[in-house]
């Protein structure tokens, strides 16, 4: 049993703690997992239609509140079909099972003369009844037993739609900065560019006088080094936001960063802590062996949703209300309460979805700037929007990586020998881990909270800088190290995938080396090195579903192919991604094939739309993404300085899936990162015979590279 799910039954027993019903007489669905754009609640509809049997429109998902809801920590790292699906598969079983029961009971007759389907108990004599009305306030109190069989039904919840998509589609669906409160105000938070940074007294006292004497607000409120503006109309905070240039309000920290793009230097230097992830045991490597080194490096990335991160507080006497749309609303309430030295229960956060959440972004900490200023106007909702150079520079971005690889392969093209260094900070900062506050402006009050470290996860939890560096091939000496740089001079935490996207991507292009060295098929060669039957499958299917083996195949110049493979975190979905690209001017990716084994699917559309999603990201994370850097912190703050991938530059894509409903669910949203990356790097290097080791795969890195060759 997955350990997530036993914590979920142990901590939230009771079949009302997952499923109720509504005055209505709908089935009402809780989750502790939140929506991100990933389709997870309309999952959770079919999945409970599914292992019910029940109709699809007669079942509601709410969105999560931690009053309400089971605490099921943080939406992320592809879980929560894999822990929150399968506990409500669990949980249906129980409800099938207890309502059958009942009918049995309340009949006086044998199990063998009823049937069931589409949510109706049939009795032999023609008696029928719901299963909605055998649910009553005694079969909720009861007690989940993981022991009773679950099964789904056939049923055709495929064809019902995602009615939130649609509405996305539209321009018709409500993000939280959509949100209309009767009474609502309006505030900006203004924090310095650096952690540390000092506010300016003297400049300040000039601002606020300014924006007194020139716009209708209704306070401005200084705490430390934070700033709040609070105003009836939304368009006078615009008018501020651009009046800002003209006041230097804080004195800022020099930082030192790694500037003009030297990731590679700067990591190295730092101090770190050397952990070892794999030891190998040491070996005599003969004659009739081949070797190859790679340095494959990564910048510092920026989530750079197109929605700007906001959230709405109301400060009342004795409760403080949220909405928000974090990744982990109970860790954001944990951390408000330490902040604001309030009692959890105290505290209640309701998610709203956003737009682009796909990491921790500044959801959290806006959602902290909200409460923080809503103090000043007590009983009245208040809603903090992120401007968009807040949005890119003081939000937690994604850090730069080092990669070094060594391998050797004997003369049966067999790797005998794997050597792999890595130099990261840690990619986790999330907030609700800590005894202090991870919330950018609890450390920049008149009383700060220390300021957060980041940490990676256990390996066996999935891993952070670490994450997919152990090979899913077979190798028997092999050996990995991690450098875990201390220093944080910018905040640093999750982006999708984590350091799986950068040691994936090394893996990966060093399989292609090694390929290369051996005189063998790239694909070819990877079988070679796998023994799990359904890595196999994946690698095959991806094979034929883009015609590899084509030998009528013409080549033509400037144009390659090239495969990237991994399985996520080493546990979770197999993945393979086949690129063809086309060089000009510039990269162009032409097409993706993808093929993937995520177990038991619950919603076909909805995996392959994770898929090709992560593939899109993925490229605009190879091919345009780079943080720029400055001496006060991270300068690009706008589109024109953190270009993104734009729909000129999406490719055809298809993809593939393989149905294995014998195997456990596993989540689809991040596992074609790392390949994807590697099978462009893998396809350029067939098109030209040059390898990227630099991300971005652009013009300026290309060029380098080469002279670096000659």
């Amino acid at each position: 049993m997955n350990k997530n799910v036993e914590n979920n039954l142990k901590k939230y027993p009771k079949i009302k703690h997952w499923i109720n019903k509504s005055k209505n007489n709908k089935l009402i669905i809780f989750s502790g997992k939140v929506e991100i754009g990933q389709g997870i609640l309309f999952a959770f509809q079919q999945l409970v239609s599914r292992n019910l049997d029940f109709s699809f429109e007669e079942i509601e998902v709410t969105c999560a509140s931690t009053d309400t809801h089971p605490n099921e920590a943080v939406t992320s790292g592809s879980l929560s079909v894999q822990d929150s699906g399968l506990t409500l598969r669990i949980v249906c079983a129980n409800l099938l099972y207890l309502s059958e029961q009942k009918f049995i009971s309340e009949r006086g007759i044998k199990k063998i003369n009823i049937e069931y389907s589409k949510g109706v108990y049939f009795q032999n004599d023609g008696y029928s009844k719901n299963l909605i009305d055998l649910i009553d306030d005694e079969l909720l109190e009861k007690t989940i037993d993981i022991n009773i069989p679950r099964f789904e039904f056939i049923n055709d919840t495929n064809e019902f739609k995602n009615l939130d998509l649609l509405k996305k589609l539209e321009g018709k669906y409500i993000y939280i900065n959509d949100l209309e409160i009767k009474g609502m105000l309006y505030g900006l938070v203004l924090h310095p560019k650096t952690i540390k940074g000092k506010l300016n007294k003297e400049n300040y006292f000039l601002f606020q006088k300014f924006i007194c004497e020139k716009f209708n607000i209704i306070k401005i409120v200084n705490d430390g080094n934070l700033v709040g503006v609070i105003s009836a109309k939304k368009i006078e905070l615009l008018k501020i936001e651009k009046n800002l240039d003209q006041y230097s309000l804080w004195n800022e920290t020099e930082l030192d960063l790694p500037l003009d793009s030297q990731y590679k230097t700067w990591l190295k230097s730092q101090k770190s802590l050397k952990l070892n992830i794999s030891k190998s045991i040491d070996f005599l490597i003969n004659t009739n062996t081949k070797s190859k080194s790679l340095n494959i490096s990564r910048p510092y990335l920026t989530h750079a949703s197109i929605g700007l991160c906001c959230a709405i507080a109301t400060w009342s006497k004795d409760h403080i209300s949220v909405i928000s749309h974090s990744q982990g609303i109970f860790n954001l309430r944990h951390d408000l309460a330490l902040a604001f030295d309030l009692a959890e229960d105290k505290i209640n956060v309701t998610h709203h979805p956003g737009a682009g959440c796909y990491g921790h972004n500044g959801a959290d900490d806006v959602a902290y700037d909200a409460v923080w200023l809503a103090r000043y106007v007590p009983e009245q909702p208040l809603r903090v929007e992120w401007s968009r150079a807040q949005e890119m520079s003081i939000a937690p971005i994604s850090p730069a990586m080092l990669v070094e690889l060594e391998a050797t392969i004997d003369s049966n093209g067999k790797i005998c020998v794997w050597n792999c260094e890595i130099w990261s900070q840690a990619h986790g900062t999330r907030p609700g881990r800590d005894k202090t506050p991870a919330l950018l402006g609890s450390w920049q009050t008149n009383e700060p909270f220390a300021i957060s470290q980041p940490v990676n996860a256990p390996e066996i939890n999935g891993g952070g800088a670490d994450r997919n560096s152990r090979p899913i091939y077979e190798i028997e000496h092999l050996e990995i190290n991690l450098n875990d740089i201390k220093e944080m001079p910018v905040r640093v935490s999750a982006l999708r995938s984590l350091g799986g996207h950068v040691n994936v991507f090394a893996i990966e292009s060093m399989m292609d080396e090694l390929a290369n060295l051996a005189s063998i098929d790239p694909i070819e060669f990877r079988l070679n090195h796998l023994k799990n039957i359904r890595a196999k499958d994946v690698l095959n299917t991806v094979k034929k579903l883009s015609s590899w083996s084509n030998k009528s195949r013409i080549k033509k110049e400037g144009e390659g192919r090239g495969i990237g493979f991994a399985q996520y975190k080493n546990t979770g979905a197999f993945c393979a991604v086949v690129a063809e690209v086309k060089l000009t001017d510039h990269i162009e990716v032409i097409k993706i094939y993808i093929c993937a084994d995520v177990g038991a699917i619950i919603s076909e559309k909805g995996v392959i739309n994770q898929l090709e999603g992560g593939s899109i990201q993925a490229i605009s994370f190879s091919l345009f993404e780079e943080t720029q850097l400055f001496k006060h912190g991270v300068d690009s703050t706008d589109w024109s300085k953190y270009p993104i991938i734009g729909f000129k530059d999406i490719p055809l894509i298809q993809t593939e899936l393989i149905y294995n409903e014998q195997n456990p669910s596993v989540g689809a949203g991040e596992c074609s990162i790392g390949p994807t990356a590697a099978a462009i790097a893998n396809a350029v290097f067939d098109a030209i015979g040059i390898r990227f080791t630099k991300m971005p795969f652009n013009k300026d890195n290309l060029q380098a590279q080469m002279l670096s060759e000659n």
